[in-house]
């Protein structure tokens, strides 16, 4: 039975899997008897040691031969005709590590029980996992002198997977053995989290599989961005796998090797075993690096062949480790990060332009709301013609670093090589002379710059989920990125309310859209005001809406009175903006976060026509005048003048109610719309005086 001391799942060193064998069996003159026994349930993957305790009695040793077989068919001799006329009586134990021989015992007499060392090594069983049909033959070849088997025991001393050596990522399947059918198929995966590299530089693949006939069997490793590499196909023969088998690319043996296949330990049934250790994957593992490391990496068995021979395999698992290097330097404090990998947008000689899209996970990032952004590039690009960069929050609208992609054909030569940073805070354009307008060709030299649209439309977003980076270029020129990096700064909690005033907050990143006809309602209670009625209300508001025009606002006091901070824009107004700016001018993105306040001198309304909301969305801190730089805006003018809340008690549950009334559908002349009209509140802040 399966030792006790193995607790599923835990995968550490494990000592105490034993097999017991209680009955006591006669050995029969000139005969012999098999006790054989199946080990389960122990974790070990890989044997490190093995005792065989037996205790039992014969008149005379020489007769005797002991042997021990394991679950791949391997054979040890524990005793083989030796002691001559000594007598066997008591407990011994047979271990590599004894210092008795049992092949020096001579003399008269019974043979004293205790530690030996066995005839044969049992150092070729380690490395092969213990899980299995285990049997101990015991055979008389003398006539005269018979014997008993009392009591038998196996220990078993091993391994699991070991965690990844220092400086290295890795995971492991933890699941339950597969059993891979003769022309079947079968696929093990294990997730890696948390790897900190942008790009791998190595792998190594450790298996723990057996199988009765390798020539038949196909392996293959499958990386998270679906790169597929052969670690074995068909090689081997008629050979056996039996073990914990260890695939680098710097290891001295190749498995694709036929010289790997030679002097290989011998099964009782004639058929070798390919020994446990490091070999070289039959296609190099190079074909990963560069690669991310995160995600969901597999190993993919397959037995292509049926040669008649009913050869199966036993998977009982694998680990992968992974080396790697990060460009960008560690975040600061208060900061959470995303990397792209890297792609290539290259032209084509027609002059059509190409593209490429690569996405970043965001994962653990404790803010709710984001309030400062920032893209660092690592790329190597010719440019003639036009470069196009996009950006996509996790919950966002695409969000244009550059020109708009239907702007190529510009036709300046730049050459860009190196680190760049996109900031908000940049003093240089990315648009500008210094960056990729310049009509003269030149180097784009490494640095921060500002972006054609500003970061700021994607404060107030939640950081968390899938961000996207989309990269086009015109002509026959190409767009090389190594890798690129978002980060992030945020919030978890709206900030105090200034000196005078209450505060009634709710901010959370929400888990959904409101679809077109829905709705939304968030709450906030403020309780502990010092003053019975109101005399200014200011709305502060976390929202994404795909199109202005879907989307209607309104803040609810606690009194039931209510303002509508935006409501939809007349579907006239909207069809003569469209005439008169057709394109990205019109069906605007709200995104990050508004202040809205109408006890201030402004002229930019919530609800007005789109030239306050320009270039595809209303920004939420910033605003671009006609004819200059994007400088800090006032706060909007909501549809509805708060003023209505005068005089009120400001004590009790303030609401904000989002509707999407999906009114961007009933234009006159936009055509059709794209998928993806839904809206969300993330969070808002009541203030009142």
């Amino acid at each position: 039975m399966a030792g006790a001391n193995c607790p599923f799942p835990h995968r550490r060193a494990v000592a105490g899997c034993s097999l017991d064998f209680y009955a006591p069996s006669p050995i029969p003159d000139e005969s012999g008897i098999e006790c054989f026994q199946t080990l389960t349930g122990c974790l070990i993957s890989r044997l490190t040691y093995l005792v065989l305790r037996t205790d039992l009695v014969h008149d005379f040793m020489g007769d005797l031969t002991i042997t021990l077989i394991s679950p791949s068919g391997v054979s040890v001799d524990i005793v083989s005709n030796e002691g001559a006329g000594l007598r066997l009586d008591g407990v011994y134990v047979f271990s590599d590590n004894a210092t008795a021989l049992i092949t020096r015992v001579s003399g008269e007499g019974t043979l004293q029980p205790g530690l030996y060392r066995p005839e044969g090594s049992m150092a070729k069983l380690y490395g092969m996992n213990p899980a299995g049909l285990w049997t101990v033959r015991f055979m008389d070849g003398g006539a005269g002198d018979v014997g008993t088997v009392r009591a038998l025991q196996l220990m078993f001393v091993g391994t699991v997977w070991p965690a990844p050596p220092a400086g290295a990522c890795g995971a492991s399947y933890g699941g339950s053995v597969v059993t891979l059918a003769d022309v079947g198929s079968a696929a093990l995966p294990a997730i890696v989290e948390g790897c900190p590299w942008t790009r791998i530089t190595k792998v190594v693949v450790r298996v723990d599989l057996m199988h009765s006939y390798m020539g038949d069997l196909q392996i293959m490793l499958r990386g998270p961005d679906g790169t597929v590499t052969d670690v074995s196909s068909n090689n081997g023969g008629s050979k056996d796998l039996s073990g914990v088998y260890e695939f680098d690319d710097a290891a001295a043996k190749s498995i694709a090797d036929s010289s790997t296949y030679t002097a290989l330990p011998i099964k009782e049934s004639g058929a070798s075993v390919l020994p446990p250790g490091a070999y070289r994957p039959e296609a190099s593992f190079a074909a990963f690096c560069g690669k991310a490391p995160n995600g969901q990496w597999s190993l993919r068995f397959k037995d292509d062949v049926d040669g008649g021979t009913g050869a199966t395999a036993t998977l009982r698992g694998f680990q992968v480790i992974l080396y790697g290097t990060n460009p960008w330097p560690p975040l600061a404090p208060g900061e959470c990060g995303a990397t792209f990998t890297g792609c290539t947008a290259g032209g084509h000689d027609d002059g059509s332009g190409g593209g490429c899209i690569t996405t970043a996970n965001m994962a653990h990032c404790p803010f709710t709301s984001i309030t400062e952004v920032r893209l660092q590039l690592r790329v190597d690009s010719y440019r003639e013609g036009d470069v196009y960069l996009g950006l996509r929050g996790s919950l966002s609208h695409v969000l244009n670093l550059t020109w708009g992609p239907e702007a190529f054909g510009r036709a300046h030569t730049v050459t860009l090589d190196g680190e760049y940073e996109i900031s908000d805070l940049a003093t240089k354009e990315l648009e500008g002379d210094e960056g990729l307008f310049d009509p003269g060709p030149r180097d784009m030299l490494p640095g921060s710059y500002k972006p054609y649209n500003l970061l700021s439309s994607l404060y107030g977003m939640a950081p968390e989920g899938t961000w996207q980076l989309e990269m086009r270029v015109s002509y026959i020129r190409w767009w090389t990125l190594d890798t690129a990096r978002v980060v992030v700064k945020g919030r978890s909690t709206w900030p105090d309310p200034p000196v005078g005033a209450c505060a009634a907050n709710v901010l959370s990143p929400g888990t959904g859209y409101v679809a077109p006809g829905g709705t939304q309602t968030l709450a906030a209670s403020l309780a502990g005001c010092p003053f019975a009625s109101i005399s200014n209300v200011v709305l502060k508001l976390a929202l994404y809406q795909r199109y202005r025009e879907d989307a209607v606002v309104t803040l609810i006091g606690p009194t039931g009175l209510q303002a509508r901070p935006h409501g939809a824009v007349e579907a006239l107004a909207a069809a003569i903006w469209n005439i008169s700016y057709p394109g990205y001018y019109f069906r605007p993105v709200l995104a990050g976060e508004y202040e809205l306040r109408s006890d201030q001198s402004s002229n930019v309304r919530f609800d007005s026509t789109p030239q306050d909301c320009r270039y595809g969305f209303c920004s939420p801190l910033f605003y671009w005048p006609v004819t200059e730089r994007p400088t800090i805006r006032q706060p909007y003018q909501p549809a509805q003048n708060f003023s209505v809340f005068t005089g009120s008690s400001p004590a009790g549950t303030w609401r904000v109610v989002l509707r999407s009334v999906a009114n961007s559908g009933d234009w006159a002349g936009t055509g059709s719309l794209p998928a993806g009209r839904e809206g969300v509140v993330r969070g808002f802040q009541v203030l009142v005086w």
